[in-house]
């Protein structure tokens, strides 16, 4: 009798063996417990994460139906050539300007618009772009640096009188060229402040109008291509010709 529960249990062994050789059928679940790293994705640099963040904010800007036409006191979006002579006999008149006559010609000469800062008259003389069509739709100008100032001194005192301007800063970069840099994006306009080797540079534009490569001028390129940085507009702007 004992040789039979011997044979049935040598038997049941077997089969036991047997089954634990055969592949199971559910499929094995592999649970990533990693959740900070996107799989087989770069993680962002925070060049690009800001460049992104800009590009947010313009677009936001564009479609919230606000438009702009001032683009300093005095200067204003849409002027042409002849509008932008008269306003600076007009603003002469009223000590905003000073005209700086060249040896050439009694004629000839550049119009420094004296910005209002601490009690004093920072002069700075703009370059503008503008078309037939659009007008002015952009303008870049340097506050050159004379002896005994200081870079960071003359673009905190300028970003104070933008404050009054356009209200705090929408953006407060990284250091570039040992100072800040500051970025004023509402509606159509956007106001860029920095520092150079050889001043503190001002620039705007007319969003409506084109989208300035802000990151690539400064030596600032992002590490994925502009067209991946970009977001796609619903009306995609002609860039602005620097």
């Amino acid at each position: 009798m004992w040789k039979n529960y011997l044979y049935l249990a040598l038997a049941l062994f077997i089969l036991t063996a047997c089954d634990s050789d055969k592949p199971s059928s559910k499929p094995a679940v592999l649970v990533d417990t990693d959740k900070s790293v996107q799989r087989g994705d770069r993680p962002m640099s925070e060049a690009e994460a800001t460049a992104m963040a800009v590009q947010t904010a313009i677009k936001e800007g564009l479609s919230s139906g606000k438009s702009f036409k001032e683009a300093i006191p005095g200067y204003q979006f849409g002027m042409q050539a002849e509008d932008i002579k008269k306003a600076h006999k007009k603003l002469a008149r009223k000590g905003k300007v000073e005209r700086f006559k060249s040896g050439r010609s009694r004629e000839e000469g550049a119009y420094a618009y004296q910005l209002p800062v601490a009690g004093e008259a920072l002069p700075i003389i703009f370059d503008f772009e503008y078309s037939e069509e659009a007008g002015l739709y952009a303008g870049k100008g340097l506050i050159r640096l004379e002896e005994g100032q200081n870079s960071t001194d003359v673009l905190n005192v300028t970003a104070d009188l933008f404050n009054e301007w356009y209200g705090q800063p929408s953006f407060e970069l990284p250091v570039h060229n040992y100072c800040k840099r500051y970025l004023w994006v509402e509606g159509n306009r956007l106001v860029d402040l920095a520092c150079e080797l050889d001043g503190v540079q001002v620039r705007f534009y007319n969003l409506e109008e084109g989208m300035p490569n802000l990151f690539e001028e400064k030596g600032k390129t992002p590490e994925k291509s502009k067209e991946e940085m970009e977001l796609q507009l619903e009306e995609e702007p002609t860039p602005l010709t620097q």
